[in-house]
């Protein structure tokens, strides 16, 4: 099953988010992930799948909360190929996030050109 552009769109919009940080641990450099949560069942098949789909990997809380809390997933990708994959593949089906993707997608056109930093 392949998930569509308008259904990640979607996902994306309610519970995405796209990180562009400062690497600490080179000393210069930057990083880019791109991560999509849901709990439950429903949530685990939809991180597995956006795994099968895009690579990356998935992750969850082991013990939720409290006792009506459903466990967590998290999928992740990390890196500019990756991220720049999936974010033009949605881009044109994102509407509250559309900024944040389009910055994002800037931000890896012109990495290369982006200063380098001191660690600090």
């Amino acid at each position: 099953m392949k998930l569509s552009k308008d259904y990640l769109g979607g996902f994306f919009d309610a519970d995405g988010s796209v990180g562009l940080y400062k690497r600490t641990n080179s000393g210069n450099g930057w990083q880019i992930n791109v991560t999509i949560a849901n709990s439950g069942k429903q949530g685990e098949i939809l991180c597995k799948q956006l795994a099968i789909q895009f690579d990356g990997c998935v992750s969850y809380v082991t013990e939720p909360k409290k006792d009506t809390h459903r466990k967590v997933f998290w999928w992740k990708i990390n890196g500019r190929e990756k991220c720049k994959t999936f974010l033009l593949f949605i881009k044109d089906s994102v509407f509250i996030k559309k900024n944040q993707v389009e910055l994002s997608l800037y931000f890896i056109d012109y990495w290369d050109t982006l200063p380098k930093h001191n660690k600090s």
